[in-house]
């Protein structure tokens, strides 16, 4: 008996669910795979190679637990690679680590309202120069790449005008009737 091969070149539909395996009615079952591991789908429908990791720089061994990286692209020519971890920050520029921040003589910038749990939950945005943190449990963190690429600085915002609403919280119980209908 022949055995029918058929070629496939399309895997835009990625890694299937094993529950759909028999779903041959489906649009999406022609591209796609039991298992992708280790590779990259390229929107074209082909599959390459995931990339993989470089080894840059040995951290301290208090960031074993909580650490946190954030792409910093200041323009077109100038990207950073800011690596938090608790109470400090990292630059990375061109896979080398940016030495002797603001002429301190460290290779890190400190960042004292960063701990190990607030890392893995905070939020932050990027715009030009200035990168702004923010989490729940502590006032928004503002830092800002100087005029070199070791200049950088760490500060809370203070805002001028914080709006208030005194809302009136009654704390005795509200007086009213519930009638049954029959």
């Amino acid at each position: 008996m022949s055995r029918i091969i058929q070629i496939q070149n399309d895997f835009t539909s990625g890694e299937m669910d094993p529950k759909l395996r028999a779903r041959t009615d489906l649009k999406q079952y022609g591209g796609g795979l039991s298992e992708a591991k280790n590779v990259s789908i390229q929107p074209q429908g082909g599959a390459t190679r995931r990339d993989g990791t470089l080894f840059l720089h040995q951290l301290d061994s208090g960031a074993a637990n909580a650490v946190r990286m954030v792409h910093f692209e200041f323009s077109v020519s100038d990207s950073y690679m800011l690596v938090f971890t608790p109470g400090k920050m990292y630059v990375f520029k061109n896979r080398a680590l940016v030495t002797d921040i603001n002429g301190s003589g460290d290779d890190y910038l400190t960042v004292a309202s960063l701990t190990s749990a607030i890392l893995p939950e905070m939020n932050w945005v990027q715009s030009a120069d200035t990168l702004i943190i923010t989490h729940e449990d502590l006032p928004p963190t503002k830092i800002v790449r100087g005029g070199t690429d070791a200049t950088w600085t760490a500060s809370e915002i203070a805002f001028d005008f914080v709006p208030l609403y005194a809302f009136d919280i009654d704390t005795h119980e509200p007086t009213f009737t519930i009638t049954p209908s029959a």
